[in-house]
């Protein structure tokens, strides 16, 4: 039973990750337009132009890889949470689950990158899965992303 849920709470991270993608995709395309069309009137220097892209800037699209790496990322930590703590659902994953995580992969000699990598996209799936409302009316808090990063600081 428990890999079941595991299972559904996977596929249910990873339709959230590519309909964000989607979503951000979609925002953007009019955005990137209206730019273009300011940049053939070779009008780049006005206010209207630079609140464009100030705009265009803030929606940080992300590409199908990152959507891919990102998803991967969440799917290790849910898994490694149902290994080792008997966790099944994203709701259930903790700061403490995922600090204890990226622990277990630094002392097993984890580069800096890939741990920098696992931090980031813990923290951008937990602001997705909120502003999503994936689990309804439901937050949550997967990770203390201020906290990982002082750890990942402190590593040499």
């Amino acid at each position: 039973m428990s890999e079941k849920v595991l299972n559904e709470q996977l596929k249910l991270m990873e339709e959230m990750m590519y309909k964000v993608q989607k979503e951000k995709a979609e925002k953007a395309e009019p955005l990137e337009e209206a730019l273009w069309e300011w940049e053939m009137k070779g009008e780049e220097e006005t206010e209207e132009y630079i609140k464009l892209k100030e705009e265009l800037q803030s929606i940080r699209n992300i590409s199908p890889q990152t959507v891919n790496h990102y998803y991967y990322q969440a799917a290790f930590a849910l898994k490694k949470a149902h290994e080792q703590f008997g966790i099944t659902h994203w709701k259930d994953l903790t700061p403490q689950h995922t600090k204890e995580i990226l622990l277990d992969r630094i002392h097993n000699g984890q580069r800096i990158s890939s741990l920098k990598s696992f931090v980031h996209s813990l923290n951008f799936i937990q602001n997705h899965i909120n502003s999503s409302h994936l689990f309804e009316n439901d937050t949550i808090k997967l990770t203390n992303h201020e906290e990982l990063i002082n750890i990942l600081k402190g590593q040499k």
